[in-house]
């Protein structure tokens, strides 16, 4: 889904939550970092400063930054999809999992990461994820702020939400159940470009489930995500779908 749109729906949801100024600036934020990584420096998309100057840099084409592996790599479940085409759906759901896992873990406070440790060098829940590279936890949050951190965690979980409910990033059937996640890497970027957003008759349940996440990690819980990761008995393996 377009940033603009994560960023919209993101606000829209938060009206219905007393949280102070400064902690929606972060879950917004949160909301577009899975786009953007290490890019956003606070939000500011391609400003010069901060580590936002690597997207002019020969480095961006490389696979040891967290940019190019959320679109191109092992990071692509970052927005509901899969790594790889031919993954099957049960791969990809659990890897889900351990996202909403770890994200709401560090949105409710009950972990503290440290910003500038290598995620593959610890035991983490989301450390195996990362073997490849040396990838480290501010360039995925793109802040070293632990408060920021744990607000940015919940607009994180957001854009999962939303992004699971934009059909070129899965296909569902009649009753919400995943039949493909789609690969990226094999889809045309204008096709998917062109429909990458939710379709007006999923809004009213993308709305339940991301204030229901919200919810949850107010109240120190942890959000169910049967709803929104039930697979269908008849799932494909990943492909471009029709917008290869």
């Amino acid at each position: 889904m377009l940033p603009k749109y994560h960023q919209q729906y993101t606000k829209e949801i938060l009206k219905d939550f007393k949280l102070s100024m400064e902690k929606k600036k972060q879950i917004i934020i949160g909301s577009i970092v899975n786009d953007y990584c290490e890019l956003t420096n606070d939000g500011n998309i391609f400003n010069i400063k901060d580590t936002s100057t690597l997207f002019f840099n020969k480095d961006m084409l490389k696979g040891d930054n967290a940019f190019y592996q959320s679109h191109f790599g092992y990071l692509t479940s970052l927005h509901f999809m899969s790594k790889k085409a031919g993954e099957s759906a049960e791969i990809t759901r659990d890897e889900l999992k351990m996202w909403f896992k770890f994200l709401n873990n560090v949105a409710a406070g009950r972990l503290t990461i440290p910003a500038n440790a290598v995620i593959a060098d610890d035991e983490g829940i989301i450390s195996d994820m990362f073997r490849k590279d040396k990838i480290k936890y501010n360039m995925i949050f793109d802040s070293d702020r632990s408060e920021e951190i744990r607000y940015r965690a919940l607009g994180m979980m957001l854009h999962l939400i939303q992004d699971s409910m934009t059909p070129t990033h899965c296909e569902r059937n009649g009753n919400n159940e995943i039949v493909q996640f789609y690969y990226y890497g094999a889809q045309d970027s204008a096709k998917h470009s062109k429909t990458d957003n939710v379709l007006d008759s999923q809004k009213e349940f993308l709305f339940e489930q991301c204030r229901e996440c919200v919810k949850s990690v107010i109240e120190s819980k942890l959000y169910k995500t049967n709803p929104i990761l039930t697979l269908s008995g008849d799932t494909k393996v990943s492909s471009g779908g029709e917008y290869a």
